[in-house]
Formats: structure tokens, sequence, C-alpha cells
């Protein structure tokens, strides 16, 4: 038995979803084509390879605890495993255990690495260069995200019967920003 209201957890997981959408959709646009890297590296190189791995963390931060135990340290979690407690999700109990055994399958043996040894903990080994990080492609934490947008989105669909989207569309503003840091670089070359 949960001291919260299922409904408002609901609606609270649903705002971390989309914050994980947004985040996902702003790396993705960002980070995705090869030819944005060589506008971004001749522009301010350092600025864009730190944004990379800031962006990077918070969304394996997001995913992670998305993925945590329903409870640590006797604190309960809002977590895609939580949800599955709520006595609400019975009729679809089984769907979303699967989904989310898929989920964690695909965490495992990459983002959980990071949290473990970079997000949650300063691990000797991985910061001495000993031990390295798993490389970890765009296509797997967009696959994760996809997941854990997926599980929410059954939820939606199979208990309140509606059916939204997460997917989160900002119109052009890489190609403005590429265009603005191409014009920066021409005057800082003297090309204008």
């Amino acid at each position: 038995m949960h001291s919260t209201d299922f409904d408002a957890v609901f609606s609270r997981l649903q705002n971390l979803v989309a914050d994980l959408n947004i985040q996902a959709q702003m790396y993705d646009d960002l980070f995705s084509l090869p030819e944005n890297a060589l506008v971004f590296n001749e522009a301010a190189g350092n600025f864009f390879k730190h944004l990379r791995w800031f962006l990077q963390q918070l969304i394996f931060g997001s995913i992670s605890r998305l993925l945590d135990p329903p409870e640590t340290c006797g604190h309960e979690n809002l977590s895609l495993r939580g949800i599955l407690d709520y006595e609400q999700v019975d009729p679809i109990r089984n769907k979303l255990a699967h989904c989310l055994s898929q989920i964690e399958s695909a965490w495992v043996p990459g983002v959980k690495v990071w949290r473990n040894k970079i997000l949650s903990h300063n691990d000797l080994a991985t910061l001495l260069q000993k031990s390295p990080l798993p490389e970890i492609e765009i296509e797997v934490m967009l696959k994760l995200v996809d997941g854990i947008t997926q599980f929410v989105r059954q939820i939606e669909r199979d208990l309140f019967y509606k059916n939204v989207s997460y997917k989160i569309k900002i119109d052009a503003w890489v190609p403005r920003l590429i265009r603005c840091l191409k014009r920066g670089i021409e005057a800082a070359s003297g090309d204008v």
C-alpha cells in the first residue's frame, strides 16, 4: 500500500518523461549529424564538447533514476519499478513488467555502468582511466528513452484511454544555430 495517490505520482512521472524526451531531442538534434561537429569544433570546440558531456550525463542520470528500485534507504522513489507496485496497474502489470525487463536489459551494460562509475560515484579506477567506460551510441540512448516513453504510454492507453506523444520537434533551431556559428567563424577569419 502506497502512501501517495497514484494519479499524482503518474502525473509527475509523465512530466519527468516529457523532460527526458526534451533532453534527448536536444542531444539528438545537436550531435547526431557529423557535419554539425565540424562547425561546433571550429566555432567553440571546448564549449560544445562540454555541452555534449553535460547533456549526456543529464540524460543518463534521468534514465537511471527512472530505473531505480521502488525504495532506497527507506525512502520511496518515483521509478518505473515502483509504478508496478500500484494496484491501479494490476490489469497491465505483466505487459509493463515485460517492457521494463527489455529497458533494463539495454540499460545494464552501458548507462548503468556510467551511473555507478561516474554519475553516482567518483570511481577511482575510471577517473584514473584504468577502467574505461563503455561507449554508448546515440541510438542506444534514444532506444532507452523510447522504451521508458512506451512504458508510460502503455499506462496512458490502457488505463486512461489517452494517446500522448512525447516526441517534441523543435523546428529548425539547430540549422539556425549552425548558420549563426558559420557567420561568426567567417567574421572572425575576416571573410565577411
